[in-house]
């Protein structure tokens, strides 16, 4: 194990007031992560012609997003334990969080109202309001769920979670270092337990649309709130490990191929409930885990250049723009038959470029100045963050 305090590598010295280093390469994966996601809602809206390759690519593309939203939840335990000094109260590290997120979230929801109107497509203010305040994933009702914006479910876990935190983290660091690694390992296993526990006990009906689960008991899994709990538990239990030095040698490149072990498992083997974090959990914590030691150990990292930290830097914002630009570009298009390979191709590659952009003026124009205005710590933290995108 690394036994080696993280306060005293090459890379501490950029930890400003914290005493830790920063972590790159955590942002730049946050952009893999947000591009997961893209790829299943942009192979849902059926771009190509042959509707058996779109089941195909709807089926790799499920498995990325369920592991896409994971890594996020595992991060933002992580990110937010690494980060915590104790110097700030709890309302002002609510306020930093509530800034972080919810700026974006109120102008892509204005945006989905906007788009909705102009497009005939029809909502109800039971579907707007809950969305509104990030409650509506608190009820398993699918036309909540998916009301407005898509993703923005997600950020009422985050909010959720950030509720949560400095309780959590003040019961979590009552466990002694020496035992971190079993108490890691036991959350891993009710992880893996849930979907077992879960469709034992919660009614077979009525199914979910498009999915072989009840609509209970995908709610339950995927989208609800305590639920998710377990994966930002689990990032905070793997920051604490790496903050101890008590990190296994696992080079970054192996968790990595771990990780695409674990979701082409999800992908082929495992049905939807069963394979949405079970067999991905423990791979993203070694993952996230390797990553931070080799950015503390100034290792080689593919996530760290310049590139793929501004590309992380927007991965946020990507995130809300996309479902957004993929579902209201594909009713402009107004094709339902879909397209030869090349020209789908193009367009999902376009629509791409077109969320890029749109995320850039999001980034630039709302998040990056409010942040700056009304979030920043009162020391300098690391610059990470967790929240999708």
């Amino acid at each position: 194990m690394n036994r080696t305090p993280p306060t005293t590598t090459a890379a501490a010295a950029e930890a400003g007031g914290t005493g830790f280093a920063r972590l790159p390469s955590l942002t730049g994966m946050r952009f893999v992560a947000a591009f997961l996601v893209f790829v299943h809602h942009a192979f849902y809206q059926s771009f190509f012609a042959d509707p058996g390759t779109n089941a195909v690519l709807q089926r790799i593309g499920i498995g990325g997003a369920f592991t896409g939203v994971g890594f996020f939840f595992v991060l933002s335990g992580f990110v937010l334990t690494w980060s915590a000094t104790g110097d700030d109260g709890v309302l002002a590290f609510w306020r930093r969080r509530l800034v972080k997120i919810y700026p974006n979230h109120l102008v892509t929801w204005l945006a989905g109202i906007a788009l909705a109107v102009l497009s005939g497509t029809a909502f109800t203010a039971m579907q707007v309001v809950p969305n509104l305040f990030l409650l509506n994933v608190w009820a398993p009702d699918p036309v909540l769920l998916t009301a407005i914006n898509q993703p923005s479910w997600s950020l009422c876990c985050e909010l959720f979670f950030y509720l949560l935190f400095p309780w959590l983290l003040g019961l979590l660091k009552r466990i002694p270092e020496h035992r971190l690694w079993c108490s890691t390992t036991g959350l891993l296993l009710v992880i893996a337990a849930l979907p077992f526990i879960v469709l034992a006990v919660l009614p077979d009906t009525p199914t979910y649309p498009g999915l072989p689960a009840s609509a209970s008991q995908w709610w339950s899994i995927y989208l609800f709130p305590p639920t998710r709990l377990l994966e930002f538990a689990l990032g905070i239990l793997v920051a604490r490990i790496v903050r101890a030095g008590r990190w296994i040698p696992i080079s970054l490149a192996a968790a990595f191929a771990l990780l695409v072990v674990s979701m082409i498992v999800q992908v082929v083997l495992l049905p939807n409930v069963y394979g949405i974090m079970a067999p991905v959990a423990a791979p993203l914590a070694l993952l996230i885990g390797a990553a931070a030691t080799a950015d503390l150990r100034a290792a080689p990292s593919p996530f760290r250049g310049r590139l793929m930290l501004r590309l992380g830097e927007l991965s946020f914002a990507l995130y809300m723009v996309h479902f957004l630009v993929l579902t209201f570009g594909r009713l402009a298009l107004n094709t339902p038959g879909g397209w030869a390979a090349p020209v789908a191709i193009g367009l999902i590659v376009a629509s791409f470029l077109i969320c890029l952009a749109f995320a850039w003026l999001l980034f630039t124009c709302v998040e990056k100045p409010l942040v700056r205005r009304f979030g920043a710590p009162r020391k300098r933290l690391p610059r990470t963050d967790a929240v999708p995108g």
